[in-house]
């Protein structure tokens, strides 16, 4: 992988195999700034750090199947604008070749570069880092309940939260300061000799300084037309470095006992050569009394201390990358999960759809057999037919019968009943002739012959109903021909038999008169309207009737407006529309279309949270009443409002109307307020600026360029319409996002949008504190 390492003055670069290694440019590891920024450097010198790391490696970027895994370390006081600078370079320089996976600042590398060190133990460390002109005190703390280094845990909830991270800088101690006072000693020693330095001898001095010899001697000559001199001072090792290491007392507080153990800090790390020096050593380890908790790598070399800075990136870029791994192992397997789980709900949906249809099925079977047993059992006197066929022609047609077989199953009972009595009748006058005839002969007559039996009608059965579909098929009567056959001297009542799934004997019957089959007229369709562009939202309604007992079905439907998206259908201007036409015809409510979780702020217009029936999802409903409706100021301001936030917001919904007035909703963000997020972290807590870490200087400025880049005007800036939104990063993606709520129809200049935001942070962290605060960063 490659290692950028960004300080404050100079740029470096590196890799690590086996073992890291500072790649080098014409013979040197780094890359001056000379008063440029550092992304101009970069952008510069990249195609040459590219390069570099191809005749190192032999591998060339080109070639590779996958981009080279880059990692980048930073001041810890270098601004969030600095750094996506350097972030664009990057992306932008690098198109194809690298793939930026993690950044972390210098401290933070550097201890990581120092974990597997023995000597180097404890969770919580200080660190005094003095990489360029002057020093930064850091606090780098464990944080509880998280283990370090736990790539799973990482993964989950806390990637890179393991540890806590404050600083502190000092500017009147370090480098340059320390120089500028041994300068001046020199130029006040020549001038106690009546050497006067000239400008030029300065100079001369300034870069002596800068790599001063073993023996601490410095010279200076003043040549002119008559008069060439040289003359030369001499400091012990003691005083130099004593006038190197000036204002080291200032933070001296920081790092005594006290301090210390109240942090519960076992180790302090040093990290930059100049603070690798006797007269500083004395300072920490006699006046302080910090022996045995001070602690410097075996190598004092500055190169030592890039070494451990890339070992650090390697180890922290490695863990992104497997915390990487686990999360998107985790997601699909969620995924799967969610996938099985729709499986089951939809097979589980199909199995109670098929049994509620054949209950269905079955009942209206039931039905229809208790139809055509009232109809057995009611009908019986023929004269009474057509009273017959209008009560049961109407009860038939509610369980999907058509009359014409209502009307052929009482004609079937009726003749029955008819035939039944006839063969009855039939008997009675055949046992009269018999009797008569045995009476009128003797016995001498033997040859008397009986007259042959009369012809009488079969019974007709009535016709057994055909299975019930879900359009009954017309039941007509077949014509069978029969021989007579002697009547029976009992005939049993009619009977309707009912429909049976096994086969029947076949019944032979007389053919009754034929009648004209009678074909049901076909269904006529309803020709197809044009709808106009509206969603349906099915409501629960809990019914009553067919269905299993106890069951509630969504049976109720309603519109509502469609929501503008991605390919939404072309929607009618607001303004082109009569708003109190449409209301006078509106017919549904609100409650039809959500159900009402309660009143939100709004300093304007009628606002709730609801959820929606159609996916219940929870959205924000904004409402103008319809008694507003009748107010041009009213609707032109809700108008208004509605633009705005169709501009600001992903998704909307287009304005509808209902019986409480006109109405439109959008997505409800889950909310963590401004005033909340700053308790929280703290920051209304801090009194000094100094207090002030370099996240709560990013937030703070994160939410300025909010503002800054906020599309629409905005009259209501406070601090609970302002919501920070947590974001889990996983790259170098911001961590957290801002979004804005509450809304007005009245615009404002930007100028005054950016002050409202100053009197919400000097209302949060306190009016003097803020004022301060924005008096040294100038805002």
């Amino acid at each position: 992988m490659l290692c950028i390492i960004c300080t404050k003055k100079k740029l470096l670069a590196g890799v690590i195999t086996d073992q890291p290694q500072l790649l080098t440019f014409d013979g040197k590891t780094h890359i001056n700034y000379d008063s440029r920024s550092p992304h101009t450097v970069l952008k510069e010198h990249l195609p040459q750090i590219l390069n570099a790391y191809e005749v190192f490696t032999g591998i060339s970027l080109i070639s590779q199947p996958h981009p080279t895994v880059c990692a980048l370390a930073f001041p810890v006081d270098m601004n969030e604008y600095s750094k996506e600078k350097v972030y664009e370079v990057i992306d932008e320089g690098a198109t194809g070749k690298l793939e930026l996976i993690h950044s972390d600042n210098l401290v933070i590398s550097y201890l990581h570069g120092l974990r597997n060190n023995n000597d180097l133990n404890g969770d919580n460390f200080l660190v005094l880092e003095a990489v360029d002109d002057y020093l930064n005190l850091c606090y780098s703390l464990k944080k509880e309940g998280v283990v370090l280094g736990d790539v799973k845990e990482l993964g989950r909830e806390a990637l890179f939260t393991d540890e806590a991270f404050e600083f502190y800088p000092f500017k009147d101690f370090g480098r340059s300061v320390g120089t500028e006072n041994v300068l001046k000693e020199l130029l006040s020693e020549f001038s106690a000799a009546g050497l006067s330095v000239d400008v030029k001898g300065q100079t001369d001095l300034a870069l002596q300084l800068l790599n001063p010899g073993e023996d601490f001697t410095f010279n200076v000559s003043k040549n002119t037309d008559t008069v060439s001199l040289e003359a030369e001072i001499k400091l012990t090792e003691e005083k130099y470095y004593e006038l190197l290491t000036v204002n080291k007392e200032k933070f001296g507080d920081k790092l005594r006992n006290e301090a210390l153990n109240e942090k519960q800090v076992k180790k302090v790390v040093l990290l930059g050569d100049f603070l690798r020096n006797k007269a500083l050593q004395a300072y920490l380890e006699q006046d302080l009394n910090m022996n045995g908790k001070l602690f410097r790598p075996g190598d004092f070399s500055s190169e030592a201390d890039y070494f451990a800075i890339i070992r650090g990136l390697s180890v922290r870029t490695a863990q992104v990358q497997e915390a990487e791994k686990i999360r998107l192992q985790e997601e699909n397997r969620k995924r799967q999960e969610e996938e099985l789980r729709r499986q089951e709900e939809e097979r589980r949906r199909q199995e109670e759809e098929k049994r509620r249809k054949i209950s269905a099925e079955l009942k209206i079977k039931e039905e229809r057999e208790l139809l055509l047993a009232d109809i057995r059992a009611n009908c019986t006197d023929p004269d009474e037919k057509e009273t017959y066929e209008s009560i049961y022609i109407s009860r038939g047609a509610s369980l999907g019968i058509p009359d014409v077989v209502i009307k052929w199953n009482i004609s079937e009972v009726l003749s029955s009943i008819e035939l039944t009595k006839e063969i009855n009748e039939s008997s009675d006058e055949l046992e009269i002739i018999t009797e008569e005839v045995i009476a009128d002969t003797t016995p001498e007559t033997p040859s008397a012959v009986l007259p042959e039996p009369i012809p009488v009608k079969e019974e007709i059965l009535p016709i057994v109903p055909i299975e019930p579909i879900t359009e009954p098929e017309i039941i007509t009567p077949a014509v069978v021909e029969t021989q007579p056959e002697p009547v029976a001297e009992t005939q049993p009542e009619p009977v309707v038999l009912p429909v049976v799934e096994e086969p029947v004997t076949p019944i032979i019957v007389l053919a009754p008169t034929p009648k004209p089959e009678v074909k049901p007229e076909p269904k006529q369709e309803p020709k197809p309207q044009p709808l106009p562009e509206l969603v349906s939202v099915a409501a629960p309604v809990e019914t009553k009737g067919t269905g299993n007992k106890g069951e509630k079905e969504i049976t109720k439907e309603v519109v509502m407006p469609a929501a503008i998206s991605n390919g939404a259908a072309k929607i009618e201007k607001p303004e082109n529309r009569d708003f109190l036409k449409e209301l006078k015809a509106a017919k549904m409510s609100l409650n039809d279309l959500f159900l009402i979780k309660g009143a939100l702020k709004d300093s304007e217009f009628s606002t709730k949270k609801v959820t929606l029936y159609a996916d219940h999802e929870p959205k924000v409903v904004k409402v103008l009443s319809a008694k507003e409706v009748s107010s041009p100021q009213k609707v032109e301001r809700f108008l208004k409002l509605y633009d705005k936030e169709l501009t600001y917001y992903m998704e909307m919904s287009e304005i509808g109307v209902a019986k409480e007035g006109l109405y439109y909703f959008r997505d409800y963000i889950e909310r963590t307020t401004l005033k909340e997020h700053i308790g929280k972290i703290g920051l209304d807590k801090k009194v000094n600026v100094e207090d002030l870490n370099s996240s709560d200087l990013k937030f703070i400025l994160q939410i300025f360029r909010e503002v800054r880049e906020l599309n629409v005007s905005h009259a209501d800036l406070t601090d609970e319409n302002i919501l920070v939104v947590s974001r889990r990063k996983w790259n170098l993606q911001k961590n957290m996002e801002i979004k804005f709520v509450g809304f007005t129809s009245e615009d404002v200049a930007p100028e005054q949008m950016i002050e409202q935001t100053h009197k919400v942070f000097a209302k949060l962290m306190g009016e003097a504190f803020y004022n301060d605060f924005r008096e040294k960063f100038q805002l």
